[in-house]
């Protein structure tokens, strides 16, 4: 016969899991600690972002905004809720875990929103605050979740204030992987921050070799045994001082746009190195002039970062990341490189 689970047995369960979790916060408090603007359920997540502590104050802030309101573990009550037979029991425990995190979300939200109001020029803070305050009172009424929603709107405000060259938050979603699935995700929160370590120097070493074999040039070819090596400021037109580093395996004609799509480009990213694969063949308006392709409509051209977005990609819709691998290959081949 299914047993009958009373609102205050499952009250009860609830408080013994929000006191086990609660003992987290606990974990920010300290000399110099920084607390998180918003809570953070994921307790992997508020591992890692503990540890950023050369980050700013305010990339912080927004990469731990992006934390909370990333897709917590499933909960050990619906993990035990799990093992019980399809029925009455099984359907209220999850609609009981369902509406205590929605209830946890409306309450994360409103700080998000609060943070915002901070962090945001005011009118951009009005805009987001409406979007959260829409989707609090979504579910307030009974409705569910939306994490890819929330995971959209936060992007919007990365993309907006910079963030968007930070490898941190390819990291964030990678921690979160590793609890899910630790054999198909095997980096966990102590390897990614090592990873994070290397990439950084790698990246400063990369640039300061690049500026060093370019000596003031805007561009500069060498021979290697890997074969043709392309180094750029600003892929030839440098600012001054030129606000990135490119690095094409190839001997390049010119530097016209359509050359440059054509091929593999790594490139500085903040503190850390990119890759923008070679755009694929195929895409009708690929081939169209510049100005025309500005024109074409979106699916009709391969997914390619454009010229600016290379140079400076802090704004841009997304960034790729090289395996450590790679990028200590590409500093090692520049190291050994001198000046002709």
């Amino acid at each position: 016969m299914e047993r009958r689970l009373t609102r205050r047995a499952f009250a009860g369960l609830l408080l013994v899991s929000g006191a086990t979790a609660a003992l987290g916060g606990d974990r920010w408090r300290g000399a110099g600690a920084r607390v998180p603007p918003a809570p953070i359920a994921h307790a992997d997540l508020a591992r890692y972002l503990r540890a950023l502590a050369d980050l700013p104050p305010a990339p912080w802030a927004h990469l731990a905004l992006t934390a909370s309101v990333m897709e917590p573990d499933p909960g050990a009550i619906r993990a035990l809720a799990g093992w019980l037979p399809a029925g009455n029991l099984r359907g209220r425990i999850n609609g009981w875990t369902y509406r205590a995190e929605a209830g946890r979300m409306r309450s994360t939200l409103e700080a998000v929103a609060r943070a915002y109001a901070t962090l945001l020029p005011p009118d951009r803070a009005l805009f987001y605050g409406r979007l959260i305050a829409d989707e609090r009172r979504r579910l307030a009424a009974g409705g569910q979740i939306d994490y890819r929603g929330l995971a959209h709107l936060v992007t919007g405000v990365n993309r907006e204030r910079g963030l968007m060259a930070r490898v941190e938050l390819d990291h964030l979603e990678l921690v979160r992987q590793h609890r899910l699935d630790p054999i198909a995700s095997p980096r966990d929160v102590a390897a990614l921050l090592a990873e994070r370590a290397e990439l950084r120097e790698l990246a400063a070493r990369f640039r300061a070799e690049t500026i060093r074999l370019l000596a003031g040039a805007p561009q500069a070819a060498f021979a290697t045994p890997a074969g043709p090596l392309t180094l750029l400021a600003d892929l030839g037109t440098p600012a001054t001082p030129p606000r990135g580093y490119q690095l094409i395996r190839d001997h390049l004609p010119n530097l016209r746009d359509d050359t440059i799509r054509a091929r593999q480009v790594y490139f500085t990213a903040g503190d850390f190195l990119a890759v923008e694969p070679p755009a694929p063949p195929g895409r009708w308006a690929d081939g169209l002039p510049e100005e025309q392709r500005a024109l074409a409509p979106t699916n009709a051209l391969s997914p390619r970062l454009r010229r600016e977005d290379i140079i400076a990609p802090e704004h841009t819709s997304r960034v790729l990341w090289p395996p450590l691998a790679d990028c200590r290959a590409l500093v090692a081949d520049l190291r050994r490189l001198s000046l002709p």
